[in-house]
């Protein structure tokens, strides 16, 4: 039985041929299967009991195929937020977007998400983000470290865009939503990061049709 968890960014982790490709190994090690692409695909909010074999069969499909874990994401606030989860991804430490968390209640993300040239975005809170986990946070994370470990990646969706931002605020290549053949655009870097979207609320019916949805983008 999948047991119940509290609202977390569920992270699923997408490999093509393997698991090692962006990981710097030792020269003397005998190379082992690479990853030609990686694709992180985050649902904010989404529950293990969000998770069934009639409503989400592609998730159902891949915790019984793949190999998988539990990933509780914590940021520098609490709660975490939707944005705190993807920023901290993209920081690979405790970060948190500028603002308060007054009430234990997420305020609106707030994110803005440039496009000037049609191929990649802007984000300009970025560089007053960076300096706020930088001075006033004591993890001197550095949001875009994700970013700045690959020579180039993809990010669908404004929460993506978080994760995938460069410390001053680019990003490589932009969508705002998957379009109808994602492979061209998910093929052009090695690292994708996609949003689909968030599962929130009490409601078992409208959470339901939240992950039926993302399900079906997956």
């Amino acid at each position: 039985m999948l047991r119940r968890l509290p609202p977390v960014l569920l992270t699923l982790l997408v490999v093509v041929l393997g698991v090692t490709a962006l990981a710097a190994r030792p020269a003397t090690e005998t190379p082992r299967r690479t990853a030609d692409f990686v694709v992180l695909v985050g649902v904010a909010g989404l529950r293990w009991d969000d998770v069934d074999p009639q409503t989400t069969p592609t998730l159902w499909r891949m915790a019984q195929q793949g190999s998988i874990g539990s990933l509780s994401v914590r940021s520098a606030h609490r709660p975490t937020c939707p944005v705190d989860g993807w920023l901290t991804l993209g920081a690979g430490n405790f970060a948190a977007w500028n603002g308060s968390r007054g009430g234990g209640v997420c305020p609106p993300a707030g994110v803005t998400v440039e496009q000037p040239d049609g191929i990649g975005a802007n984000l300009p809170d970025q560089e007053s983000v960076v300096q706020h986990n930088q001075q006033r946070l004591p993890w001197g994370a550095v949001p875009g470290a994700l970013a700045e470990s690959v020579r180039c990646s993809v990010a669908v969706g404004p929460g993506a865009a978080v994760a995938a931002a460069r410390p001053f605020g680019r990003v490589d290549r932009y969508a705002a939503a998957l379009p109808d053949d994602p492979a061209p655009l998910l093929g052009s870097c090695v690292l994708s990061v996609v949003d689909l979207g968030t599962v929130a609320g009490d409601d078992r019916a409208a959470r339901a049709e939240q992950a039926r949805r993302a399900d079906a983008d997956l």
